[in-house]
């Protein structure tokens, strides 16, 4: 079902739909073209399973470009670690019909390089970062908690500089493939428990990894985390 801003009804879609264990399909429903505003759906599933869950859509006008000349402050959170491939995919499609300029995009060190000089699990990020760039689409990559043979535990500062450094340097040569990165912002929310540790362990694994990532990636730029205050 799905409603203007307010919860007044618009209209309501059905369709069956088979699951089998372990797997997961895609189900399409297209609505009537509605005008530019701002809409509810409620989606529930019913039969073997039940799940139910409300989100939002927009309607609006495509501009099918960037039209912006000069930076415009609003965005979406719309984390690729968090969705599946199609979900992503089919995200991609109305990102560059709205003319996004750019969208924030996750990377945590453990994901990338589990074990030093094993870049493996950078396969996964790769399609992603080529797929923004097939829609023109910039990405500012946040980068969080080290991986485990720097000496970090869980979003703590590695306790090995020296394997850090090698770590970011790995990171730049790779960001470096994708000219569609430009920013990398060194971890989120490191006020909060996102962050365990100190003010001093913060800013000097911060500066190890500038030194190392500039190193292998001179032309991305690095920010602070954002913090939450």
């Amino acid at each position: 079902e799905y409603m203007d801003f307010l919860g007044k009804p618009l209209g309501q879609f059905k369709k069956d739909v088979a699951v089998g264990a372990a797997s997961d399909t895609v189900v399409s429903f297209d609505l009537p073209p509605q005008e530019v505003g701002h809409y509810r759906v409620a989606l529930s599933l019913s039969g073997s399973a039940h799940y139910a869950a409300d989100d939002m859509f927009a309607g609006y006008a495509p501009n099918g470009k960037r039209i912006n000349k000069s930076p415009m402050w609003f965005g979406c959170e719309d984390q690729e670690m968090w969705e599946g491939v199609e979900e992503n995919s089919l995200h991609k499609t109305w990102l560059g019909e709205l003319g996004v300029d750019i969208v924030r995009f996750g990377i945590t060190g453990g994901r990338f390089e589990h074990e030093r000089g094993n870049l493996t699990g950078s396969t996964g990020f790769t399609p992603m970062l080529e797929e923004l760039g097939k829609y023109g689409i910039d990405a500012f990559v946040i980068y969080m908690n080290a991986p485990d043979w720097t000496g970090a535990t869980w979003g703590g500062s590695p306790k090995n500089m020296e394997a850090f450094g090698a770590h970011a340097r790995s990171l730049g040569t790779y960001l470096a493939k994708f000219p569609q990165v430009k920013y990398l912002e060194f971890w989120n929310e490191p006020d909060v428990e996102a962050f365990k540790g100190s003010l001093e362990e913060y800013l000097e694994m911060m500066k190890t990894m500038a030194t190392n990532l500039k190193a292998t990636n001179p032309k991305i730029r690095l920010t602070t985390g954002g913090v939450t205050v």
